[in-house]
């Protein structure tokens, strides 16, 4: 039985719309925030930008309203550098600078009312047009116009953003080439869409023409430690591999190299090999004994071989090097249960729910409040098991199960007036 994963994928909503896969892990996390920081500071925004990780293959990022930043797996896994990472980062924080996410949203709905408009035309056109393909093409024509007024104002949004990458990197000391380098890895896919105005994105290397004179040899800085960039993005193809990571397994089979190691330990403990899993991290940690995300996976490791005591130690010593990481409290907290599971002690639901809390004053998050629902309902408190149900649904947006569960919570009176008040505000909210 696999206990927790470092790596959580997780299922995020965006404003009922659509749903996503979002990736958290803490190591991977630390890596782009560390790129991420600086750049952030450059661009001046007085709120909070959060990045997000999505499990989708494709090259691809996005910004949305609300300073969220979507960066996909693909894109990390294709970056050769830590720069290219940043360039696109500088990028989409371009966009939110400039604010093309609630600009877009305008130009996106008068295009819909200019679709209305030329479907009106062409209805008023019938009565005078005594031929339906004329129609048909009138109405084809009027569409393709709108279609390439909305996209030309978003390709003019992207070079913008392009310039604006640029000056946040020369800002935070980061070299641009990085935008270069990710612009000609996505060129290969121009040909898939030969029309310009059929496009949200000009061509790469039309983009990269446009931004070239401004990039110049500048003395800059190193971004991040490459090895723990190689090490991320390691730990990411590992844990997405298919078919438990046997195909990668085999490529890696005979490399004596670090990164070799942290991915065969991964995918044996992934094949539930733990003999393997062990020894792979033994010789990780002789090296690096003070790498809080090699404590992680050892103690992971360590549970599933049901040595409980020595699981929680390795767990403390990457807590103890990593303090502020909430999802490293998760984790913590995640072990601590299935500890419970193996002992049915109730001094590990206990120990979790501290975790868990603890996590939630730097970052309330889904994964902790369903945690917390769970080890509250191992200690017999359904009251505060309903509660963080309610919490947690709340959050990824699905109001109706949230409601159902504050209603229960409510029907308790052993909440303190804080809790109750959160639970009224919930119903309301999500009527």
């Amino acid at each position: 039985m696999m206990f927790f994963r470092s790596i959580i994928i997780l299922l995020l909503t965006l404003h009922n719309a659509f749903a996503i896969n979002i990736i958290r892990d803490a190591e991977i996390e630390s890596v782009i925030n560390e790129i991420a920081n600086p750049i952030i500071k450059a661009t001046k925004l007085t709120s909070d930008i959060k990045i997000y990780i999505v499990d989708n293959k494709e090259i691809n990022a996005y910004a949305t309203s609300g300073n969220l930043v979507f960066i996909n797996h693909g894109l990390i896994l294709k970056s050769q550098t830590p720069e290219m990472v940043a360039g696109v980062l500088a990028h989409e924080f371009g966009h939110i600078k400039a604010g093309h996410a609630i600009t877009r949203k305008k130009i996106f709905a008068d295009a819909s009312l200019m679709h209305a408009a030329v479907l009106l035309m062409t209805i008023g056109s019938s009565l005078l047009v005594n031929s339906p393909e004329a129609v048909w093409a009138l109405m084809v024509k009027g569409v393709d116009t709108v279609e390439k007024i909305k996209y030309r104002y978003t390709r003019d949004q992207e070079q913008a953003a392009d310039m604006a990458a640029i000056n946040f990197l020369q800002s935070a000391g980061y070299s641009p080439h990085g935008i270069i380098d990710m612009l000609k890895l996505t060129s290969r896919y121009d040909r898939i869409y030969s029309d310009l105005y059929a496009r949200t994105h000009p061509f790469s290397m039309d983009r990269i023409n446009i931004i070239k004179p401004y990039v110049g040899a500048w003395k800059t800085r190193q971004i991040i430690d490459p090895f723990r960039f190689n090490l991320a993005k390691a730990k990411l193809e590992a844990y997405l591999a298919e078919d438990k990571g046997s195909k990668l397994l085999a490529k890696i089979a005979r490399k004596n190299d670090d990164i070799s190691h942290y991915q065969k330990a991964i995918i044996y403990l992934k094949k539930y090999n733990l003999l393997k899993a062990e020894e792979e991290m033994q010789s990780l940690l002789i090296k690096y004994n003070n790498n809080p995300y090699f404590n992680e996976l050892y103690a992971q490791i360590l549970l599933e071989k049901k040595e409980v005591s020595k699981a929680l130690e390795y767990m403390k010593k990457a807590l103890n090097h990593d303090s502020k990481s909430p999802l490293l409290l998760t984790q913590h907290a995640i072990l601590l249960l299935g500890a419970f599971d193996l002992t049915k002690e109730s001094y590990y639901a206990k120990e979790a729910i501290k975790a868990l809390e603890r996590a939630n004053t730097l970052e309330r998050d889904y994964i902790n409040f369903q945690m917390l629902a769970r080890a509250y309902g191992y200690v017999d408190n359904i009251a505060l098991a309903e509660y963080n149900l309610a919490e947690a649904n709340f959050i990824i947006g699905d109001y109706r199960t949230a409601r159902k569960h504050a209603n229960r919570a409510m029907k308790f009176k052993n909440l303190n007036s804080k809790t109750k008040t959160r639970l009224a505000d919930i119903v309301k909210l999500a009527e």
